[in-house]
């Protein structure tokens, strides 16, 4: 297995506005160390009071230093094939990707984080600070707050986890996938979790309050974006998700009606936005006739009873036979209600899908 042990010390300042001025990159293959970078970086912008008084590192101190573009390809290279290891790698790594960002260059790298691994390898210790821990563990950590010192203590720490009952397990549960690693450590057990496949999703909070009900084509990929660090930036309600149930069914128009139906069944001060495309309605060619579409499962399919170009009831059965009676349908189908739900639903359907419309006499 390779890692590459990384700590970085940034500037400081708001979100996304941080620039690195201290970084080191051990590349670990095994246990052997075979390559390693360190360096101060011009971040081309102020650095924080606080973060000088911290680390030690002075305005002048970079000046003269390379610029972050100028270091990238080696940090490319330490990392490449390699689980980038870092002691609380949320920052380490937001901190990284926020530089190559800048350069439009998209850095993507499995993720390790050894405050998570010594909380699962070590439980019950008082601080899982590195300071803490390394004086706990008997590692010798020189240059608190810089780069090298506080990479080098990471591998070692790293090196005594490894040896831990229990270590192989808990490092393929916390070693987190490229898309994995943008996630809070408790939102990317939830991910896991989830289907890639089509349907209806439903957040909550820790009380089991609603946050968000939608639909998508792959669930697991749009809740993951919804639950990445700049989604959660810009919308903090997501930061508080505690548990997510899904609805699957490949049918749009049975999802767009699943959400509807949840919306309305909220408290007007509860209910939370929707989005309504009335662009592209679809329009039936008789009085009574049947919406048929993709279902849950294979050879399934979702069927709607149309009447007056709005929707009376909705359901599943399998088409081995067709179904042609009123009320024969009308008790296999579940009423859509309320009636305000048509104004909204069928707009959201645009024309070109794969459905097949029969009319009823």
């Amino acid at each position: 297995m390779n890692y590459a042990i990384v700590d970085i010390e940034s500037t400081g300042g708001a979100f996304n506005e941080e620039g690195i001025i201290d970084i080191a990159v051990l590349r670990y293959e095994g246990n052997v160390l075979t390559d390693q970078f360190h360096s101060l970086i011009d971040p081309e912008k102020p650095i924080q009071p606080f973060v000088s008084k911290l680390t030690g590192i002075s305005p002048s101190m970079v000046q003269g230093a390379p610029k972050f573009y100028q270091v990238a390809k080696r940090i490319i290279e330490l990392t490449e094939d390699a689980i980038l290891v870092a002691h609380n790698t949320q920052f380490d790594y937001k901190i990284l990707q926020l530089e190559f960002d800048r350069l439009g260059y998209s850095f993507e790298r499995k993720t390790l984080c050894t405050v998570e691994l010594s909380q699962k390898l070590l439980p019950g210790l008082e601080s899982y600070k590195l300071g803490k821990l390394t004086k706990e563990l008997g590692i010798p950590l020189s240059d608190r707050h810089r780069a090298l010192g506080d990479a080098e203590a990471t591998a070692l720490l790293l090196k005594v986890l490894i040896t831990k009952e229990g270590a192989e397990k808990e490092l393929d549960y916390l070693t987190y996938s490229e898309k994995e690693s943008d996630l809070k450590p408790s939102h990317i057990h939830l991910v896991r979790k989830l289907p890639e496949a089509t349907g209806v999703y439903k957040l909550y909070n820790a009380k089991s309050e609603l946050l968000e009900c939608g639909h998508a084509k792959n669930i697991k990929n749009h809740v993951s974006n919804l639950l990445s660090s700049l989604s959660i930036h810009q919308n903090s309600i997501y930061k508080s998700v505690k548990r997510i149930e899904t609805e699957l069914c490949e049918s749009e128009l049975y999802n767009a009606i699943r959400v509807l139906q949840v919306q309305f069944s909220l408290k007007p001060k509860k209910r939370f936005n929707l989005k309504i495309n009335t662009s592209s309605a679809i329009s039936f060619p008789s009085e009574l006739s049947l919406l048929i579409d993709k279902g849950r499962t294979e050879g399934e399919h979702a069927v709607f009873l149309i009447e007056n170009q709005r929707i009376k009831a909705m359901g599943f059965y399998d088409l081995n036979y067709q179904m042609t009676n009123k009320e024969v349908l009308e008790k296999r189908l579940s009423p859509v209600t309320p009636n305000k739900l048509n104004e909204l639903i069928l707009s959201t359907y645009r024309s070109k899908k794969n459905y097949e419309i029969i009319c009823i006499e």
